[in-house]
C-alpha cells in the first residue's frame, strides 16, 4: 500500500486498513512504511531563488523611485504594493508602461 500511494502518510494508510477491517499500531506502519526521498514540494527557499528577480514589493515609493530602482530593463515583471493613496495615477501609469503587473495587498 505504502509503495503503491508514495504520498501517503501514516496516519492515511492506518485509516485505509481500517476501512479493510485491519488493525495496525502506527509504529507497524512507520516500521514498514516506505519513505519518499527529498522534500515532497519545493521550499520557501527555492521559490524565492527561483523567483526573486521577477518580484518586487514596495511601500511609499515614487515615480522617480521606481524608475531609478529598475534601471534599463531590468524591472521586475510583478509589483506587490500596499492599497494607499499615496500611488496616485501617475505612479500606476509609470508601472504600467514598464509592463510590470501591479497587484495590491488589502492594506
Amino acid at each position: 500500500m505504502s509503495q503503491a500511494n508514495s504520498t501517503w502518510g501514516t496516519l492515511r494508510i492506518i485509516g485505509e486498513l481500517a476501512k479493510l477491517g485491519i488493525s495496525v499500531c502506527k509504529s507497524t506502519v512507520d516500521q514498514y512504511r516506505i519513505r519518499r526521498s527529498g522534500t515532497p514540494s519545493p521550499t520557501w527557499k527555492s521559490f524565492l531563488t527561483n523567483e526573486a528577480s521577477a518580484i518586487a514589493s514596495i511601500d511609499f515609493w515614487t515615480v522617480q523611485q521606481i524608475v531609478e530602482a529598475f534601471p534599463w530593463d531590468s524591472e521586475p515583471k510583478r509589483l506587490l504594493r500596499g492599497n494607499d493613496t499615496i500611488f496616485d495615477p501617475e505612479f500606476s501609469a509609470r508601472v504600467k508602461g514598464m509592463n510590470i503587473k501591479k497587484t495590491n495587498t488589502a492594506y
